[in-house]
């Protein structure tokens, strides 16, 4: 069973958490919860807003990194030595940051 699953015309995503997964307080009661998104629906006034998808932008993110992936994983890198492969949790992290930094930036705020 595949840990990422698309909904029918993308209409929703379920993510699962990978076979074997055991997480750093193994008594939480999140162990196993599944994460059901909704896509959002387009908006006819203003299309620009249809690019806030989540559903949207994991489904590019899939078929894009397609061709190259290595790992089951859903964050891979995506340059270098290393591509293909999961990405660390390390690095994931800087990616984050990264993204509201610009976020910020494109805001004009510091």
């Amino acid at each position: 069973e595949s840990c990422l699953e698309f909904g029918p015309a993308d209409s929703h995503v379920r993510l699962r958490p990978r076979p074997g997964y055991v997480p750093k307080v193994p008594t939480t009661p999140f162990r196993d919860q599944v994460v059901n998104l909704q896509a959002l629906p387009p908006e006819e006034a203003d299309p620009a807003l249809g690019l806030l998808c989540p559903i949207r932008a994991l489904r590019i993110y899939v078929d894009r990194t397609q061709s190259f992936r290595r790992s089951e994983q859903l964050f891979v890198c995506f340059g270098g030595q290393q591509k293909g492969n999961a990405v660390s949790k390390q690095r994931l992290a800087h990616w984050v940051v990264d993204v509201i930094t610009l976020a910020y930036q494109c805001q004009g705020e510091p």
